[in-house]
C-alpha cells in the first residue's frame, strides 16, 4: 500500500499541476514561494490540529510524526514516518475508519494548502524529460494495472510527434507554441526509450514509425563512424573545441548507455542488425571505461547486460487471445523479457523476420515469434512450447 500510495499520488500531481493543454508535461517547479524554501508545503502543528477533528489530528500526528521535533525549519513537512499499520494498531483504530479518516484528512490539508501562493513553474516541456515520463507512465500502468496511465503516455508520444518532431531533427523543448532548438543526444535517447515502452505495452503504428525515425535520426546526428558511440551534440552543430561522448551515470543515464539499451530493444524487435550493430559497437567503446570506473557506468553495464540476457517476444493472433499470451508470459519477475503484441491490420514498420502474407486461417490462432543470438525462430503456435523455448535459450 505504500508504494501504491506514493505512485499514485505523485501522479496524480503531475496531473494536476505539471501537464500542459497541449499534451506535453512542463519541466520544473521553483523550490521556493514567498521567499522561503519549500513553504508552500510546510506546516505547523496548530495548523494542522485546527483543520482537523481530533482522531483525525491524531492519526495524522502519529503517522507523519508531527509529535516529533520539526523536520524543516521549524515546521513539519507531512512525510509518513511509520507503519501505517502499525500506526492503526498502536491507536486501536479499524482499517476501513482509519483509510477513510486519513483520506478525508488528506483532502482538507489539500484545500487548505490551495489557498497559499503557489510556487512558480517553469513551462517549458522538455523533450527528453517526457520521454522518460512515457516509460515511467508504462510501468505504472502495469505495476498499477491501469490503463489510464498508458493513454497518458500515448498522449505524450502523439506531443513529441506533432510539436517537437519536424520530420528529421527533434526539437529540446516546446513552449508556447514555439519548439526550441535541435535536440541532444539524451532527448532521442530518452525519447525513443519510452516509445519502445510504450510499443511493449500498446503496440501504435505512428509510435512504430517514429521510433525507426528516431533510431535513423540519431544515427546519422549522433554515431561516431570510427570509434563507436555517439556524442552528445549532432553533426550539424557548429564546430566545437571538444564533443563528448558521455558514459559516465550522473543526475541522469548518459544518451550511450540509454540509447545503446534501446537499439538493441528496437533491433530485436524490428530485426533490423544496423541497430544492433550501432549498439553493440557503442558498448565495446565504453568497455575500457566499464572496467575501469564500473560503480560509475551502472546504467552501461545494464545496457551490455540486457544485450546479453534479453529474450523478445513478438506475439501476432486475435487480441484477447494475445492478451492472454503476455499476462501467463510476464507471470512473477521477469525483467529480461519484453513482449510485443501486433496486430495483423497495421500500417507501418513490422519486423523484418515476420511472414509476409498471413492467410485467414493463420491470422485465426496464436502465433509467436521469438528474437535471441541475433535471429527470429519460426513461429510457435503453442503457450507450452513458447515457455519451454524461453526456458532454455
Amino acid at each position: 500500500m505504500l508504494f501504491e500510495d506514493a505512485l499514485t499520488m505523485t501522479l496524480g500531481w503531475l496531473q494536476r499541476e505539471m501537464r500542459d493543454e497541449a499534451g506535453g508535461f512542463y519541466a520544473v517547479q521553483d523550490g521556493a514561494s514567498l521567499g522561503q524554501r519549500g513553504r508552500h508545503y510546510l506546516w505547523r502543528r496548530e495548523q494542522v490540529k485546527k483543520l482537523l477533528h481530533a482522531d483525525a489530528y491524531l492519526l495524522i500526528e502519529t503517522l507523519y510524526a508531527l509529535d516529533k521535533p520539526a523536520n524543516a525549519d521549524n515546521h513539519w513537512v507531512l512525510h509518513r514516518r511509520d507503519s501505517y499499520r502499525s500506526v492503526i494498531e498502536r491507536l486501536s483504530m479499524q482499517e476501513e475508519q482509519a483509510d477513510e479518516m486519513l483520506q478525508d484528512a488528506r483532502q482538507i490539508l489539500f484545500a487548505a494548502r490551495t489557498e497559499r501562493t503557489p510556487p512558480v513553474t517553469d513551462k517549458k516541456i522538455l523533450s527528453g524529460w517526457n520521454g522518460m515520463l512515457i516509460t515511467g507512465l508504462c510501468d505504472a500502468a502495469q505495476a498499477l494495472n491501469n490503463s489510464e496511465h498508458l493513454d497518458t503516455a500515448q498522449q505524450i508520444a502523439d506531443f513529441l510527434r506533432d510539436k517537437c518532431w519536424d520530420g528529421k531533427v527533434l526539437s529540446v523543448s516546446w513552449q508556447d507554441g514555439q519548439a526550441q532548438p535541435i535536440g541532444f543526444l539524451d532527448d532521442y535517447a530518452n525519447v525513443l526509450q519510452g516509445l519502445i515502452s510504450l510499443l511493449g505495452k500498446r503496440w501504435r503504428a505512428a509510435d512504430a514509425a517514429f521510433a525507426e525515425a528516431l533510431a535513423n535520426a540519431a544515427m546519422e546526428l549522433f554515431f561516431d563512424l570510427e570509434n563507436g558511440g555517439f556524442y552528445f551534440t549532432p553533426a550539424a552543430q557548429r564546430e566545437l573545441i571538444y564533443r563528448p561522448k558521455p558514459s559516465f551515470d550522473e543526475a541522469l543515464p548518459p544518451g550511450n548507455a540509454t540509447l545503446a539499451s534501446a537499439m538493441l530493444q528496437l533491433g530485436q524487435l524490428l530485426g533490423n542488425t544496423t541497430y544492433l550493430d550501432a549498439a553493440t559497437n557503442t558498448l565495446r567503446w565504453a568497455r575500457a571505461a566499464m572496467e575501469r570506473y564500473p560503480a560509475n557506468h551502472c546504467s552501461m553495464v545494464s545496457a551490455l547486460q540486457s544485450g546479453a540476457s534479453d529474450q523478445t517476444v513478438v506475439l501476432r493472433g486475435p487480441e484477447q487471445d494475445m492478451h492472454s499470451w503476455r499476462e501467463a508470459l510476464l507471470q512473477g519477475y521477469q525483467p529480461w523479457l519484453r513482449i510485443y503484441c501486433l496486430p495483423y491490420d497495421i500500417d507501418g514498420p513490422t519486423p523484418s523476420y515476420l511472414p509476409g502474407l498471413v492467410s485467414a486461417a493463420t491470422r485465426s490462432k496464436m502465433s509467436a515469434f521469438v528474437f535471441s543470438d541475433g535471429r527470429a525462430g519460426a513461429a510457435i503456435t503453442d503457450l507450452d512450447a513458447l515457455r519451454h523455448v524461453l526456458s532454455t535459450s
